[in-house]
């Protein structure tokens, strides 16, 4: 099985939950993206960004009280949808789960880390592959037919 890219998308206070994450996937055979560190210099961030949610599998979006105050995260999980791009949501500190993310069933890491940690890669495993599927069935019946 080929790797999946996770982009991870945190507020900047939210850095360390990003690490402890990030760390965790990575030795369960993920590949991750953080943060502007990996914007290669004179780059656009705001391009390089869309492009790199595009190629993502999945977004892990680390929800907080931050989160919501962030226009970038605002605009991370945004483009995700927009491309169609998987999201789990992953409460990283208790908060009103705002926007269309409120919708979502997500991880809860404020109470049992470990059991987070499993719902966010089961999720991770699991989502691309639903997605693909999803893309192909689009694919083969056009987008905006009707299945009777």
């Amino acid at each position: 099985m080929s790797k999946i890219n996770v982009f991870i998308s945190h507020a900047s206070r939210d850095k360390q939950w990003a690490e402890w994450l990030g760390e965790r996937l990575v030795k369960h055979g993920f590949r991750i993206w953080t943060d502007a560190t990996s914007v290669p210099t004179g780059e656009s961030f705001i391009a390089e960004l869309n492009r790199t949610i595009e190629k993502s599998d999945v977004v892990l979006a680390l929800l907080s009280p931050a989160y919501f105050q962030s226009a970038w995260c605002q605009q991370e999980t945004a483009a995700a949808a927009v491309s169609k791009v998987p999201i789990i949501p992953a409460l990283v500190e208790p908060c009103e789960v705002q926007g269309f993310l409120r919708y979502y069933n997500w991880a809860d890491l404020t109470s049992d880390r470990d059991s987070g940690l499993r719902a966010v890669i089961q999720a991770a495993e699991r989502l691309p592959a639903l997605s693909q599927v999803g893309a192909i069935y689009r694919e083969l019946h056009g987008a905006n037919s009707t299945h009777r």
